[in-house]
């Protein structure tokens, strides 16, 4: 079974690391029927702390992804019409 990996966008503000940026998960394997990528909503509600090490910010927001990215995959298969 191949390894499902959704495009991560982020938006670091000027403020970054006091302002916790933005996280969206877009699907290259989920195209609505108008031909655009299939995108989460945006994330906010992942740990997060501006006094962490940045390794800390970094392995703790990774495992909220990894399962966000199987959250993600489950609500694409869901919403495909099915044939």
């Amino acid at each position: 079974m191949a390894e499902y990996l959704p495009h991560l966008e982020e938006s670091l503000q000027k403020q970054f690391p006091k302002q916790q940026p933005a996280l969206m998960l877009q699907s290259s394997q989920h195209i609505s029927p108008q031909g655009i990528p299939k995108k989460s909503p945006l994330l906010s509600e992942y740990p997060w702390s501006p006094r962490w090490e940045a390794s800390q910010m970094a392995e703790l927001i990774l495992d909220f992804l990894a399962d966000e990215a199987l959250n993600f995959k489950r609500f694409c298969n869901e919403s495909e019409p099915q044939h």
